[in-house]
């Protein structure tokens, strides 16, 4: 007898039962993953529906158009959230379910609401220091045009990959569509760099920045105000109310897309193929969250307000 065929048959066996392993440990975190997509779907469009009656309550402590950037950070945010049953459904079977177009779409309609998120997040930090450390108050036309140019700057980084900057591409894990990562030429890679830099790190600095001084300005009048003067103290609750629900959106920006800045920085720097695909689940899912999650924002900083009404902010723009 042929010893090799002695000793090579219980080590087949070995593999073969080394591969059922790791297929049932596949499937379970496949399944695992998917679950957690769905709960993140499930919890993120019941938050946005009980949000409704808090982004009505804005006329209360903001300018009516100023109101509208809020509903459009509200929209994109549950855009993000509503492509949930897609990477559920490909997650659960673990291959991407809706073909090559359905990738392309499911890539550009994440990437345009993403970025318009953080747009939007840095024009309401902006105008808000506009307001209250200058005094300008814009008309309504002009906060719309600032939502058309939020829009502007998220297809425009959105359907740069359909033209070569960039691809959408199946990521690492083959279940759901993004960016390729990390990037495959000198295009790719230019375009991930200004992405990082001006798609989140420049917007998100102009906002802290603003922001800080909006704080540092309500600081310094809290502590020369004359607290027992009616007027005075509803003009200070009222910025603080507004310094409070701008500093939880800022704070939610920030880390919903912080994750999928470092990835980028950490594809193009040493490449993913030493990185299990099951990590690069965390970036997708703490986004999906963090947009999820993000009418906590208002449900916590503006539970105080009563019902809506004509207030005199809005009575600024007449």
């Amino acid at each position: 007898m042929d010893p090799k065929v002695v000793f090579d048959r219980p080590l087949e066996n070995l593999f073969n039962e080394h591969l059922e392993e790791l297929e049932t440990d596949r499937t379970l975190s496949n399944t695992l993953i998917a679950c957690v997509f769905l709960v993140i779907g499930i919890i993120g469009i019941w938050l946005h529906g009980l949000n409704v009656s808090r982004l009505v309550k804005l006329n209360l402590i903001l300018p009516p158009g100023l109101v509208t950037l809020h509903f459009h950070l509200a929209l994109n945010n549950l855009g993000v959230v509503a492509a949930f049953p897609f990477g559920a459904v490909s997650t659960f079977y673990n291959q991407w379910m809706f073909g090559s177009l359905g990738c392309q779409i499911y890539a550009v309609e994440g990437m345009i609401c993403g970025m318009n998120t953080i747009a939007l997040t840095c024009f309401i930090c902006l105008l808000h220091w506009l307001d209250v450390r200058h005094g300008i108050i814009f008309s309504t036309w002009f906060y719309r045009i600032v939502v058309a140019l939020s829009w502007i700057f998220g297809i425009f980084w959105s359907i740069l990959p359909l033209f070569g900057f960039g691809k959408y591409d199946l990521e690492p894990h083959k279940t759901t569509c993004g960016l390729r990562m990390p990037p495959s030429d000198w295009n790719d890679t230019v375009y991930l760099i200004a992405l990082t830099l001006l798609g989140y790190v420049v917007p998100v600095f102009v906002a802290a920045v603003t922001y800080s001084s909006v704080v540092k300005q309500y600081c310094n009048e809290i502590g020369n105000s004359d607290k027992t003067e009616e007027n005075i103290a509803k003009k200070m609750e009222k910025l603080g109310t507004q310094i409070k629900l701008n500093g939880c959106i800022l704070a939610q920006s920030i880390l919903t897309w912080l994750a999928l800045g470092v990835l980028a920085c950490w594809s193009i720097s040493f490449g993913l193929s030493d990185v299990n695909p099951l990590v690069l689940y965390i970036p997708q899912l703490l986004a999906k969250f963090g947009c999820a999650t993000a009418p906590i924002s208002y449900l916590i900083t503006m539970r105080h307000l009563k019902k809506p009404h004509v207030d005199n902010v809005a009575k600024k723009q007449d």
